[in-house]
């Protein structure tokens, strides 16, 4: 599953990032790696946007870049 398909307030564990190394980097920096736990907040009405709850700051995505991070529910 990937992140773009969370439903509001699902809490999932990041078990990948199938991104470009330097896209990798900054969503490491932003919190989200490996391991990290991550809570979708809301999706914007056209669906793009979405705002993302990691490591104790909110994070807006687009959805081109939600879909290429793989997680696993909790």
């Amino acid at each position: 599953m990937n992140a773009s398909e969370m439903r509001e307030q699902q809490l999932c564990e990041v078990i990948r990032v199938h991104m470009e190394e330097a896209d990798t980097k900054r969503l490491f920096y932003l919190g989200i790696y490996e391991g990290a736990i991550i809570r979708l907040i809301q999706k914007a009405p056209l669906q793009d946007p979405y705002l993302f709850y990691v490591q104790g700051t909110h994070l807006i995505l687009r959805k081109q870049d939600a879909q290429r991070i793989e997680v696993k529910c909790l």
